[in-house]
């Protein structure tokens, strides 16, 4: 099995060194067409909906609930090996005539945001959308990891650009992985008015926008995904106090 150890931005770790940590968990790194498994979509959407709502956000999930097809939505998942847990996720999704982005679900169609896909209407176009991480896996590195993959199966589905919509907390984040804020589209008081969203796009074929030690990751992702080589990952969890049962599943 081949396997990436904690790749955190902005430093890549030493293969071997995340394993070799007192209380690191593996967790497997997986693609998923929702279409293909509407069950573990609806699942892994109300994983996502629950963790929203311990921060008071759950707003930010209505977009993916306003979706009435799974038509080119791909879940990207890291699930622990040590207990079977979901412990966070992303989705990818492919922009249709009838099944729009989670953006244009989410600020409705403005000219500023018409104006700016329309610049790529001639190509491939996705979002990334919906990171979600469990409380006791947030600051170990998995939300980069889960957006690097994000980026790498977009690629790997042939998509030339990426877009997003992310507020003012997380946007240097964002930045890191290869996604940059665009602020002619404007800047909106979402999920809530404690907030100012922005426009943010990368672009998936020569990685230009994306840091040299991102694009390193995600062409290795990339050929990873292609290959069908298995991805896992190694980090130390958060203590917590209660592992919940009705967490664990198997897509």
């Amino acid at each position: 099995m081949t396997r990436l150890q904690d790749e955190t931005l902005p430093t890549l770790h030493t293969p071997g060194r995340a394993a070799a940590k007192d209380g690191a968990h593996l967790l497997q790194l997986e693609v998923f067409e929702a279409a293909s498994h509407p069950e573990f979509a609806d699942y892994f959407f109300r994983r996502q909906h629950a963790c929203y709502s311990r921060f008071r956000s759950e707003a930010a999930a209505a977009p993916h609930q306003k979706r009435t097809t799974w038509k080119g939505v791909y879940l990207i998942v890291a699930t622990d090996h040590n207990n079977g847990e979901i412990a966070g996720g992303v989705g990818v999704y492919e922009r249709h005539p009838d099944a729009p982005l989670p953006v244009e679900l989410a600020i409705g169609y403005t000219a500023q945001l018409q104006r700016a896909l329309a610049r790529w209407n001639h190509e491939q176009l996705v979002e990334l959308s919906g990171l979600w991480v469990e409380e006791h896996w947030r600051r170990t590195g998995l939300s980069s990891v889960l957006m690097l993959l994000a980026m790498s199966a977009a690629r790997s589905q042939k998509a030339t650009r990426a877009v997003g919509f992310s507020h003012q907390h997380v946007l240097e984040f964002y930045s890191t992985i290869g996604l940059v804020p665009d602020h002619s589209v404007g800047e909106y008081p979402y999920p809530d008015h404690k907030y100012v969203s922005t426009f943010i796009w990368g672009d998936l074929m020569g990685l230009e926008t994306a840091p040299k030690v991102a694009r390193k990751v995600i062409q290795q992702y990339t050929h990873m995904l292609e290959g069908g080589s298995p991805i896992t990952w190694s980090s130390v969890p958060r203590s917590r106090t209660v592992t919940g049962a009705a967490d664990r599943v198997t897509p």
